[in-house]
């Protein structure tokens, strides 16, 4: 774990510097889920992991270029990386 964490450091290092980087967290198994209409006003989920267990924040105009980054990321070692891109309004 801990050379998945330096390796992981040093590509966010690299990224960082090239100003593509813009940060990402892990996200906790805890959440809360809102319904609409009939359904349940909310939910406590804790006891199920999502299949989300983090994010991260890849900045820049060309998509091509953020799938080259997101496959050079050591987390694609042991997780799926799914890459969406934001909408402008």
């Amino acid at each position: 774990m801990q050379t998945l964490l330096t390796e992981y450091s040093i590509w966010s290092s690299k990224y960082k510097l090239a100003d593509n980087y813009v940060g990402g967290f892990p996200l906790s198994d805890n959440c809360y889920t809102i319904f609409c209409g009939d359904k349940k006003i909310g939910q406590q989920a804790s006891d199920s992991p999502s299949d989300i267990s983090g994010y991260i924040h890849i900045k820049s105009e060309d998509f091509e270029e953020v799938i080259k980054i997101a496959k050079e990321c050591p987390l694609v070692k042991f997780n799926q990386i799914e890459i969406r891109p934001t909408i402008k309004y």
